[in-house]
């Protein structure tokens, strides 16, 4: 075999642009139908608790600390192994976690301020630039909901290609998980305080324990919802970490973003039965819009990205020796 033989089979086999076997259809369709039910009912449970209780930085902490919980849970009884947590690891995976807390942050808000529906798409990043334009025309939209929006599609297209290129620095995906949702808990309290958030949560906690003790007061009922919303996000939130990093390891970006937009989609269904969100003929043609756009963006910035791996390996190749 010549060395432009040897050059081929370094760049066929690269990890990043290998598909899934065949064999793996069955593990592909239960990552994706784990990530679209989780994610559903992860909308139910976030615009609930947010209703009632104005905590959104908060809440998302919770959840990320009781996600890190689960996961040393399973360790102790050696369900799995978590990864040894280093600055190293941080440096390698810190825009993973960047995205994350701003992504985070922002589709948080989103959900406090616009209704279910106009948030199409939950946790994973929102993707309706043109949308929240088209859709401020026809229904009364909060500034802030448009200008959430506006800044929330600016993490949408590259996450998933973020997580694909972390995956590289992580042995697996319960590591990538154990990294992500751990250095993204411990940069929140940073966030809640730049945000004001931090002492808002104080004052809200002094409220409760100036009143007299009664499990029927409006603010143990908030507390209460807020404490076993949090549980169940944390938990779904955990799930679907799961589901989304498996599946776009399995797959790629452009599944994960074709199975985003059948998500959004169910999403606006539930908002409807659930929130009486009302579906408008701009809102539904605002979310094709949306919905073919991303997914031929983030379907070029994948090719982009094959592309540039490929030319590494190249690269890297010794030149060919002549025969």
């Amino acid at each position: 075999m010549t060395a432009d033989h040897k050059s081929d089979d370094k760049v066929d086999h690269i990890p990043e642009t290998k598909p899934a076997p065949p064999g793996d259809g069955r593990l592909v369709v239960l990552s994706v139908g784990l990530y679209m039910v989780t994610s559903i009912v992860m909308l139910a449970a976030n615009k609930m608790v947010l209703l009632k209780v104005p905590l959104p930085v908060t809440f998302l902490w919770m959840q990320l600390l009781i996600a890190v919980l689960l996961l040393h849970v399973g360790h102790m009884p050696g369900w799995f192994v978590l990864p040894q947590a280093s600055v190293e690891t941080f440096k390698k995976l810190w825009k993973l976690v960047a995205i994350n807390v701003i992504g985070l942050t922002l589709n948080t808000y989103t959900i406090q301020h616009g209704d279910a529906s106009f948030y199409q798409v939950l946790w994973f990043r929102d993707r309706y630039f043109l949308g929240t334009l088209l859709e401020s025309s026809s229904v009364e939209v909060s500034t802030a909901a448009v200008l959430l929006g506006v800044l929330s599609s600016a993490t949408t297209a590259i996450h998933s290609i973020v997580i694909k290129q972390a995956v590289e620095h992580t042995t697996s995906t319960v590591d990538l998980v154990y990294y992500n949702n751990l250095f993204s808990a411990a940069c929140f309290p940073v966030v809640m305080l730049v945000s004001g958030e931090g002492f808002t949560c104080l004052g809200y906690m002094l409220e409760i324990m100036s009143v007299k003790p009664s499990f029927n007061s409006t603010s143990y009922e908030k507390m209460r919802m807020f404490l076993l919303g949090s549980l169940l996000a944390g938990f779904l939130g955990f799930l679907m970490n799961i589901a989304s990093f498996f599946q776009i390891k399995v797959t790629s970006p452009v599944t994960h973003v074709i199975s985003s937009a059948a998500r959004g989609v169910l999403q606006a269904f539930v908002a409807v039965a659930l929130f009486k969100d009302v579906i408008t003929t701009a809102r539904a043609g605002s979310i094709m819009v949306i919905t073919l756009g991303s997914g031929l963006y983030t379907f070029v910035r994948h090719r982009e990205t094959q592309a540039q791996d490929k030319a590494k390996v190249v690269a890297q190749t010794p030149s060919a020796q002549t025969v």
